[in-house]
């Protein structure tokens, strides 16, 4: 017999002859640890996946700030051959319809679905406005005062040109 196995034999005999004991102490272990467990968080936002100093996670606090919330998103993509017309066909769109519609009746767990579809209506909405003048649109109107409004001739120009 091998050290290790006389050493285990040894101990299963004592623990054998004091049960109580080791019951107790079983059930001290587990309510300490079982107390431990309430303890427990997990983080789950972009804090937990990214460095505080990238980039992606800077702006996205910062949309954040400005827009609210984290969001779940789901990237769409098209197979080999095929392009953003051809997600958006109108069988593709059906189905799209039927999964919001399915997302869209667990209030509970969801608060807002959003399809392609409605993500270029808004985009639309904003850029045409009620009247269809750009000019005058929500997007216009932020376009044109944040032009006016940078401090520099060079960020005027960029913008000017980015909006065009």
């Amino acid at each position: 017999m091998t050290i290790m196995q006389r050493f285990w034999s040894w101990l299963a005999v004592e623990l054998g002859k004091r049960a109580g004991l080791v019951a107790v102490v079983g059930l001290l272990v587990t309510a300490v640890l079982g107390y431990g467990t309430t303890k427990l968080t997990f983080a789950t936002g972009q804090d937990s996946y990214l460095n505080n100093d990238d980039q992606v996670y800077v702006d996205n606090v910062q949309y954040q700030n400005l827009f609210g919330g984290e969001a779940m998103l789901v990237l769409i993509t098209a197979d080999a051959g095929h392009n953003v017309v051809d997600i958006m066909s109108s069988p593709n769109q059906v189905q799209m319809d039927l999964f919001k519609a399915k997302l869209g009746s667990r209030p509970d767990l969801i608060q807002n679905v959003i399809t392609p579809e409605t993500a270029l209506e808004w985009t639309n909405n904003l850029v045409l406005g009620n009247d269809a003048n750009p000019v005058t649109s929500v997007a216009g109107k932020a376009l044109l005062a944040a032009q006016q409004n940078d401090p520099t001739e060079a960020g005027r120009a960029a913008r000017s040109a980015d909006t065009a």
